[in-house]
């Protein structure tokens, strides 16, 4: 950043404010249901464009508001692409078992392209005091890391597959010889399964940091770049190693539970170890959902406090036990009301998630003007007639 007086002014936080409010998005949303409905689901690419301007819209951060410019149209193609190209998987894989792995794998190599042009669309139109941000990430660079990570995952995917389809039409399982199933596929199905789980356990935590490395450093506000700070093992550290502990240990905790009930059952009396195994399925169940919860707080509270943009930095203020409260009240909500609360849902965590985080800026005109003046010398990436709109979760 330019050396000006205003880089020696101490820094302030700025948190964003949402406006929104559950009768505004619910106008918007039961007229996006029902026109969605009655146009067999075409209206859902202004639905979508509708709903984005609104909660850009109710977003402020120093006194300025954000909005959306996308079109429908190219949310409608990217829509139209995504049936295209499940439905080209359907059809092969009824044509032939086999066809359906040709369709896997071309769906495999297009994953990567559709990913950028994607995050293209979603950030060129989107703007802030004037300014847009762009996505200038290579699809060759997302296509080798898609490769690099997945790829052997693919592969023993496809082994998998093939092994499944071959016992699969086998004679041996068309007359139903269980021992020859036994001594022919057993064997391998088990060990390809096992290796296709863990090499995910392994690997997703490298995957998912080069993932965000990838997105977030090749985002732009203006000309300020964005850039994150991360490693793999700092990911698996605060994401990934609190999920295991919690997840591995409750499930140790009910396989235990349901052996002293068995047990109680067997020595002490029926009653007494069915009301203890009913209560600690019950108790299995809530903990799960609460685990469930961890892994996106996590991830959210990871990320927002590792995004430098420029020369400043992201503040974060979640904490779970609000998180989780929120969480459990809105599905309950949407649930009991049989959707008709999720507009109140949607706000109240739309509305959580915005106003507990933040940056730390000395000036945020001179922020402005010096992001303007960037852009000015790197030059304004066109967006790409061809960029469309599929969420891609950012």
């Amino acid at each position: 950043m330019s050396d000006t007086p205003q880089d020696s002014q101490p820094l302030s936080l700025f948190q964003p404010k949402f406006h929104g409010t559950a009768m505004g998005y619910f106008r918007i949303w039961i007229v996006n249901m029902l026109l969605t409905v009655l146009t067999l689901g075409i209206y859902s690419a202004w639905a979508k464009v509708r709903t984005m301007k609104y909660f850009m819209g109710a977003t402020e951060l120093d006194e300025s508001r954000f909005d959306f410019h996308g079109s429908p149209i190219a949310i409608l193609t990217g829509r139209i692409l995504a049936i295209i190209f499940f439905a080209i998987y359907i059809i092969s894989g009824r044509i032939n078992p086999y066809f359906a792995i040709v369709g896997a794998l071309i769906l495999f190599c297009i994953i990567p392209w559709i990913y950028v042009k994607s995050l293209r669309f979603k950030l060129a139109y989107t703007s802030f005091k004037n300014l847009r941000f762009t996505f200038r990430g290579k699809i060759k660079d997302a296509f080798a890391l898609w490769l690099k990570y997945m790829g052997p995952m693919v592969l023993i995917w496809i082994a998998l597959t093939i092994t499944m389809i071959y016992y699969g039409i086998n004679e041996n399982l068309k007359n139903k010889d269980a021992a020859a199933f036994a001594q022919g596929g057993v064997i391998p199905f088990v060990g390809l399964y096992l290796a296709l789980i863990s090499y995910w356990l392994f690997t997703v935590h490298r995957f998912v940091n080069a993932l965000f490395t990838f997105i977030y450093n090749n985002i732009f506000y203006g000309g300020q770049k964005l850039s994150f700070e991360s490693t793999s093992k700092e990911i698996f550290k605060h994401i990934f190693k609190p999920f295991y502990k919690y997840f591995f240990l409750n499930i140790a905790a009910f396989i235990g539970l349901a052996i002293v009930s068995t047990l109680l059952t067997k020595m002490v009396s029926k009653p007494l170890g069915t009301i203890i195994l009913v209560s600690g399925s019950i108790a299995f169940y809530i903990a799960f959902i609460c685990i469930t919860l961890l892994t996106p707080y996590l991830t959210i509270k990871y990320v927002w406090s590792r995004i430098q943009v420029g020369s400043y930095r992201t503040k974060e203020f979640y904490d779970f036990k609000s998180f989780l409260k929120l969480s459990m009240t809105n599905f309950l909500a949407v649930g009991f009301s049989f959707g008709f609360l999720y507009p109140w849902a949607k706000v109240r965590m739309t509305k959580y998630l915005v106003e507990h985080r933040g940056i730390e800026i000395n000036n945020f005109d001179h922020f402005v003007a010096d992001s303007q003046q960037r852009l000015s010398a790197i030059g304004e990436e066109v967006a790409d007639t061809f960029d469309f709109d599929i969420e891609v979760g950012l």
